[in-house]
């Protein structure tokens, strides 16, 4: 069971606490604080995730002002602690500070919980993505290996799992899940750990063969068939005593399942256009890209050799559910590739590790390893960045001037809004505390399309929206991360 995450609010408005409480503590723990010394005592004793901030808490807002002495013991503490400061309306230098010391996010007054608590769920999403991507060193030298897949995942262990344990048989296996989701990959697993290891691993694929071609393929052909020639074996026969892979069984003809069906029956072949009779020891693992038993039912696929090649069905995610799956295989791509290509290349930005997270990778793990390969190889830096990787990051705001760091943050601001109102300009102007015509200034400052995001709205596609907008978490996925153990006491205590 995921940890809960624990939140504080630190405000001395009882009003603002009050509300704030009862909007987030149905989804996290919430504590409360009144005061500046009483916000550092919850800290210390609670270790939260997240600490809500009133700007002008204890008075004032300056240099000596209770919320900025927060933040600067807080950055010398090194808590693993998002901050989101809630600012008086017109108070931009506080809200200029306040990031300079490490907030993640502001917040004008006057405070709708509502719209808080999406800020917080986005902050809380983004400590979890950068606890990943800090510890992915850590975990990699841990993490299961199945042939060259990697994972982590509750779905890919227990696919690894019934893998291992059909390996020492020769019962027929169907892999299902996405093109370019490893089924292939956990077939020839399958076959190296068998006593079948030492013969051959045959693959054939009805997907990328004509139709008129495939039936003579898998059962070899004879009398003119393949432009003439006398005999000529098939991809059963090359198997014999190993394994036939099997892509894309449901683009088998009615005629080969039924063919199929009859060689699992009794292990011999006649080959296609001349009554030759063979017999192969073969063991049968098929992969399919959608749910055969449906097809079963609808007519269009054969109910016995769905039997046949189910024996045991291992179903395998596609990659956008492997949850943090997705940062580890990147780094395993990534040191392969980078050794390969003689490249010194450290890692990844943590805004690449976001947008590969939030990506929703429709051509799975192909994809990947394209997009990966193609960085290591253009990539003139240390680190691979998301535009290296042909995705959209979060901004990068190191090495940049205040004015241009600002604008960055200002156009992720407003595009978060928009998406969340679905293009709604009134609702995006309340949510970050503006007019409609400020919104509307920065839309043409930034060449943005509202109808776009009403668009997103109407397809109802989360995912895709937040490929289109790196700003926009993506819910889901996941994991429990606590705060570092820091010795704030000492921070207090420093320069």
């Amino acid at each position: 069971m995921a940890e809960r995450k624990r939140i504080l609010i630190a405000d001395d408005d009882a009003n603002v606490r009050e509300r704030l409480e009862a909007a987030l503590s149905g989804e996290y723990d919430v504590s409360v604080a009144d005061s500046v010394d009483a916000a550092i005592d919850a800290v210390r004793r609670t270790r939260p995730h997240l600490l809500a901030l009133d700007g002008t808490i204890g008075g004032g807002t300056g240099a000596e002002g209770g919320a900025l002495r927060l933040l600067r013991l807080a950055r010398r503490a090194r808590l693993r602690l998002k901050i989101i400061v809630i600012t008086p309306r017109d108070d931009e230098d506080l809200a200029v500070s306040a990031f300079e010391l490490g907030a993640c996010d502001c917040y004008r007054r006057p405070v709708d919980p509502d719209d808080f608590a999406v800020l917080a769920r986005r902050a809380l999403r983004a400590q979890e993505l950068e606890d990943a991507a800090d510890a992915l060193p850590t975990r990699l030298a841990g993490v299961e290996r199945f042939e060259s897949l990697v994972g982590t995942c509750p779905a890919m262990r227990d696919a690894f799992s019934a893998a291992r344990k059909v390996a020492s048989t020769d019962v027929c296996v169907m892999l299902v899940g996405e093109r370019g989701t490893g089924k292939e990959l956990i077939g020839r697993g399958i076959h190296h750990l068998g006593h079948r290891c030492d013969a051959p691993f045959v693959t054939v694929d009805p997907g990328a063969t004509p139709d008129e071609f495939i039936e003579a393929e898998i059962f070899g052909g004879g009398n003119g068939t393949f432009g003439g020639a006398e005999t000529v074996p098939g991809r059963l026969e090359q198997a014999h005593r190993g394994t036939l892979f099997l892509h894309s069984a449901e683009r088998l003809s009615p005629h080969v399942q039924a063919r199929l069906h009859a060689f699992v029956s009794s292990r011999g072949i006649e080959r296609a256009g001349r009554r030759i009779s063979v017999e192969a020891d073969v063991r049968l693992i098929a992969a399919a890209e959608d749910d055969l038993e449906a097809r079963v039912r609808a007519g269009t696929f054969s109910e016995d050799l769905y039997y046949d090649l189910g024996v045991v069905t291992i179903a395998l995610p596609p990659l956008r559910e492997r949850g943090e799956d997705i940062a580890i295989l990147a780094r395993d791509l990534l040191e392969r590739y980078a050794e390969e290509h003689g490249r010194g290349i450290a890692g990844y930005t943590r805004s690449a590790v976001r947008a590969m997270m939030i990506h929703d990778w429709p051509g799975n793990i192909p994809e990947m390893e394209n997009r990966v390969r193609r960085a290591v190889v253009m990539s003139g830096g240390r680190t691979i960045s998301a535009s290296d990787l042909g995705l959209d990051g979060e901004p990068e705001l190191a090495g940049r001037t205040l004015g241009e760091a600002k604008d960055a943050l200002e156009h992720e601001i407003v595009v978060d809004a928009l998406v969340r109102a679905a293009g709604n300009v009134s609702r995006a102007a309340r949510a970050i505390g503006v007019s409609r015509s400020t919104v509307y200034d920065l839309v043409r400052k930034y060449e943005l399309d509202v109808s776009s995001f009403k668009a997103l709205a109407r397809r109802g596609r989360g995912a895709r929206a937040q490929n289109d907008d790196p700003s926009s978490p993506r819910a889901g996925r996941r994991r429990g991360h606590g705060s570092r153990p820091s010795d704030i006491d000492s921070a207090e205590g420093g320069p």
